[in-house]
């Protein structure tokens, strides 16, 4: 094994070290995570190879990884043009492999929906005010129910689809994913107008429009909960809240923070491209630190990759965006545009530079608020106290989920991250209880 097949393994390897994953997580230690040690790697190899991809044999697999985005997009495109692609798997920080689902085939979009999506983020908006991070998932939600199925109150919905995104065992994701589709079935018996099933034609016979809707429902809930607080961010950080600027913002969002480590996509027949000749089977590794940052070492994020259409998710092994994920970000941006209507948005934490723009951004740290007239009122004093209680516990929530606790001594460290996320969740009811006014 080579030098640098052993550096990848290791680097894979390292995933799976609770110290490493939570390096990013800590202030100032953010150089000694999993994705700045990978871009200086990526970087060292580029300068190995004169930038051309190299043939990895590591311990989690084979793989052809280019080094610089301009070489992994133009090898995509190649592929693409050649029909040579096949299916996919997310590479995981630890090396491991979760099946990405088909991307599922949406019926041709009707032109009233895109003043279906402005006229619903505007009625959802309405209610958005003081710190609106707060507020924005169950927003989202509530959206993204109301524009696939006119469903605004089924929160089922939203629920089973998370889940059934967020599921790594499959046979998990198929339980949730096969009680999605009943619960969709139920809407389309009597379904609603001003809503995509009900502009498409959608019945409960066509199994197509059934996985296009759930993969529809899917992909807003998860790009708004996403690719939406990240924007705030920028938008905050930067200080133009214009319709260009939430359209930039998002986009900008979705390429610097790719929701997936990396995918493994195969090569189902050859082709060749720059006289590499690219054999059936094999496996390209798309790390989202070369395709949506160009490799370290170059500048973070240029035009020509903000135009690209290409997405590293785990909603579809589509290479490039779909159909429906350009609808999300729709969706997203203009829930944004409706938001921002409200007032001037000024970003509590973290902090943000937007010329340099941090490795790893997780939207549920994000907390912004608007100001000016029609915001309403900030949250202060105690309830703002409970606010973060309930912060706090999410966040330990999220760690204690995490995989790398499944070992023996793991699990007694869940179970103490189980017994703090529940003390900040009893504190944050009892200072609400404390901050009610005396009847």
């Amino acid at each position: 094994m080579r030098i640098e097949d052993t550096g990848l393994s290791a680097l894979l390897a390292a995933g799976r070290l609770p110290g490493v994953r939570a390096a990013t997580r800590v202030p100032g230690l953010g150089l000694l995570g999993q994705q700045a040690l990978t871009e200086q790697f990526v970087a060292l190899l580029g300068l190995a190879r004169a930038g051309r991809p190299a043939r990895m044999s590591t311990l989690f697999g084979t793989f052809l990884l280019p080094a610089t985005g301009a070489d992994l997009r133009g090898l995509l495109d190649a592929a693409i043009a050649a029909e040579a692609l096949g299916d996919a798997d997310e590479v995981d920080a630890a090396g491991r492999r979760h099946r990405l689902p088909e991307c599922a085939p949406l019926p041709e979009v009707p032109r009233e929906f895109a003043d279906l999506i402005m006229i619903g983020a505007e009625d959802v908006a309405v209610g958005v005010r003081g710190e609106i991070t707060l507020q924005w998932p169950a927003a989202a939600r509530r959206l993204a129910r109301h524009l696939v199925l006119n469903a605004s109150d089924d929160t089922l919905l939203d629920r089973l689809a998370v889940e059934a995104e967020s599921a790594r065992a499959d046979e998990r994701r198929e339980q949730r994913r096969a009680a999605l589709d009943r619960r969709i079935l139920l809407h389309l018996d009597a379904v609603k107008p001003d809503c995509f099933a009900g502009l498409t034609g959608a019945t409960p016979e066509s199994p197509i429009a059934v996985d296009g809707l759930a993969h529809l429902l899917t992909a807003m809930i998860v790009t708004a909960e996403t690719v939406g607080p990240r924007a705030l961010a920028l938008l905050a950080a930067d200080g133009h809240t214009d319709r260009a600027h939430v359209e930039a913002a998002v986009h900008k969002a979705a390429v610097l923070w790719p929701e997936v480590f990396a995918v493994a996509q195969r090569v189902a027949r050859p082709f060749e491209w720059n006289d590499l000749e690219i054999e059936a089977g094999t496996e390209i590794l798309v790390l989202s630190s070369v395709l949506a940052r160009g490799g370290a070492h170059q500048a973070p994020v240029t035009a020509t990759a903000l135009d690209q259409p290409w997405q590293l998710s785990n909603l579809c092994a589509a290479p490039r965006r779909c159909t429906t994920r350009e609808l999300a970000l729709a969706a997203t941006t203009e829930l944004l545009v409706a938001v921002l209507a409200n007032g001037v948005p000024q970003l509590l934490a973290p902090h943000l530079n937007p010329a340099r723009p941090p490795v790893r951004l997780d939207p549920r740290r994000v907390r912004v608020e608007l100001t000016g007239p029609g915001a309403g009122p900030r949250l202060r004093g105690l309830e703002a106290t409970a606010a973060e209680l309930d912060a706090h516990c999410a966040a330990l929530l999220d760690l204690a989920s995490d995989q790398c606790w499944d070992h023996a001594d793991g699990i007694r460290t869940r179970g103490v991250l189980l017994a703090h996320a529940r003390r900040c969740a009893v504190a944050a009811h009892d200072v609400r209880r404390t901050a009610r006014p005396v009847p």
